[in-house]
């Protein structure tokens, strides 16, 4: 400030208006004759300015700008791709199912027809051939060549004598019971039979003695994969060894043989199992006596060892063409 306002009604400013002597001197126009600018049309902002009206203040000198970094280039907004409907929100989106693509059907239907008459001609052809085979084995076709057939034989009990064990059992207990299997499929035949004999222990009134025997026959098939019964005969009686066990081989019958014996020992009696198998040509035969007596009744097991090898002979005897 380097100037003073003035006295009130002294004096007026410089080049104040005369026409009203009560104004005050900042209520006075400038002197517009002199060709200086209205203040009121002044720009505001432009402080300093030689239109100012407030003459005599310093310049003012606006602060220095900070540096206003260059603003980077408008980013567009990502748009996502449009999301096909994938049902409610929480599960996986399954993929849409495959498609097969459409094609003439009638290729099909013609392969499936020769496919069928093929099918149906294969299966004529098996039939034909399982029917001529039953037919075959069904009427005794089944034997494999050899020296035995069982054609003959009508009752499996002619072959043995059931009674020869009556010396262990006096009476008998029921008739014999005998089976005749005739040649299927596999099998080349089989014949059993049964017997049973029975009496009161001389010893013990609380026990009865009992003796039985069975005669198993079995031929060999004339398929390529026949085996001889006797063969699994062998591996399960011998197979097993222990107290009361024993075996060894039968020489003089048929081409392979062998003996089993087994001795079951209970608190008053005894239980002896004596097993003959032999096997020649094509068919294999096995006969097996169970004696059970009481410990004071006592028997000859070489005995029984001499009957079933009798039976053995006998039954290949009858078997044989």
């Amino acid at each position: 400030m380097t100037e003073k306002n003035p006295p009130n009604g002294d004096s007026t400013a410089e080049g104040a208006s005369q026409a009203d002597p009560t104004a005050h001197w900042w209520e006075q126009p400038t002197a517009a004759a002199a060709g200086a600018p209205d203040p009121a049309r002044s720009d505001p902002t432009m402080i300093g300015s030689p239109t100012t009206p407030f003459a005599g203040y310093d310049q003012y000198t606006p602060p220095p700008q900070p540096y206003a970094a260059p603003q980077p280039p408008p980013q567009q907004p990502y748009n996502p791709p449009p999301q096909q409907y994938s049902g409610p929100q929480g599960f996986p989106q399954q993929p849409p199912p495959y498609q097969r693509p459409k094609s003439s059907k009638t290729p099909w239907f013609i392969a499936g027809g020769v496919a069928l008459v093929l099918v149906l001609g294969l299966f004529a052809g098996c039939a034909a051939l399982v029917s001529t085979a039953t037919d075959s084995l069904d009427n005794g076709g089944g034997n494999a060549e050899g020296k035995y057939a069982m054609d003959t034989i009508t009752n499996a009990c002619s072959l043995i004598d059931t009674s020869s064990i009556s010396k262990w059992a006096k009476n008998q207990e029921g008739a014999p019971e005998h089976t005749e299997t005739q040649p299927k499929s596999y099998t080349g035949g089989e014949l059993e039979c049964s017997a049973k004999y029975k009496e009161s222990s001389p010893s013990s009134k609380y026990h009865n003695n009992t003796a039985s025997i069975k005669l198993e026959v079995s031929f060999l098939g004339d398929g390529s994969f026949s085996k001889h019964d006797y063969d699994s005969w062998k591996q399960y009686d011998t197979g097993t060894t222990g107290t009361g066990r024993s075996s060894g081989d039968v020489t003089g019958l048929g081409e392979q043989g062998y003996w089993h014996s087994e001795v079951r020992d209970y608190s008053s009696s005894a239980v002896t199992d004596y097993t003959v198998a032999v096997q020649d040509s094509n068919v294999s035969v096995k006969v097996e006596i169970s004696i059970d007596r009481a410990d004071g009744d006592s028997f000859s097991k070489e005995e029984v060892a001499t009957v079933a090898k009798e039976q053995v002979r006998k039954a290949l005897a009858g078997l044989k063409k």
